[in-house]
């Protein structure tokens, strides 16, 4: 989903929701308590600890052949790597079961739980309902290849699309080109397009000569292309389907998992190497 912008952070619609839906229920946690109920503050915490962990735990169960290479990367949740349906089914069990050990929290959690997962849902489906809506199709912006050559972007159309928005001056866009350049070459299937932002050719050319990067469809953008997708931050990698339609958007730096699961999206065969 597209990221949101608050002040100077960044945020995941993912994020978001979650940060939502936490904040709601602690507001509502700490209200009950002040009129006479048992306080669940901590206990809300322990059960979204629990569902937190769960839905990580599936996701690295379902990506473990590529985590089991990069063992690192387990440790990284920044990756966004959760499977958020384990996670609410866990959610609701471990409050179930602690509402049943602890009789006067019960209502309490309950409640305070119940409003803090609606609200985490209600904003996520808000969040899906303008993405469905505002999938933008692959427009016409002109680009320049590293020899100086114009394209347009609507000759991208056709095939799956990888369009990975970066700079060599960004951290975590040099920390996850390894991991684009490997899914690149093990998928000649997608188009991986890599947009730097408004450097000189020379620069980038040094900076891959530098790491040892092979990459093909190496693109200057001088803004149009990130302004039309209304991209705030970077690295932003945006997944787009044969038709041209955006289908998802990854905020930071991706894992090979998170990569693969990206991928399906937009080609159900595809898995990152």
């Amino acid at each position: 989903m597209n990221p949101v912008a608050i002040g100077p952070f960044l945020f995941s619609m993912g994020v978001l929701a979650l940060l939502t839906g936490v904040v709601a229920g602690q507001l509502t946690a700490g209200s009950l308590a002040r009129h006479g109920q048992a306080d669940v503050g901590n206990a809300a915490y322990l059960v979204l600890a629990l569902a937190l962990v769960a839905a990580r735990l599936a996701f690295v169960v379902r990506w473990w052949p590529d985590y089991a290479a990069h063992p690192w990367d387990l440790l990284d949740v920044r990756d966004g790597g959760f499977v958020p349906v384990v996670g609410v089914i866990v959610l609701v069990l471990a409050t179930f079961a602690l509402a049943a050990m602890r009789r006067r929290m019960r209502l309490p959690l309950l409640i305070a739980v119940g409003v803090g997962a609606a609200v985490w849902g209600g904003v996520m489906l808000a969040g899906s309902v303008m993405q469905r809506a505002s999938h933008p199709p692959l427009p016409h912006v002109a680009v320049h290849g590293l020899d100086g050559s114009a394209q347009s972007t609507a000759s991208w159309r056709g095939r799956p699309l990888v369009i990975n928005f970066w700079a060599t001056w960004c951290p975590p866009c040099r920390r996850e080109m390894p991991v684009l350049a490997q899914a690149q070459a093990a998928h000649p299937e997608v188009r991986f397009v890599f947009a730097d932002q408004a450097e000189g050719a020379d620069r980038i050319r040094a900076f891959l000569r530098q790491h040892d990067l092979k990459l093909r469809h190496v693109v200057i953008d001088n803004g149009a292309l990130a302004s039309y997708y209304r991209i705030r931050g970077f690295p932003t990698t945006l997944f787009i389907a044969a038709d041209g339609r955006l289908r998802d958007i990854h905020v930071g730096a991706l894992s090979h998992a998170t990569l693969g699961a990206s991928l399906q999206r937009i080609t159900p065969q595809a898995s990152a190497p």
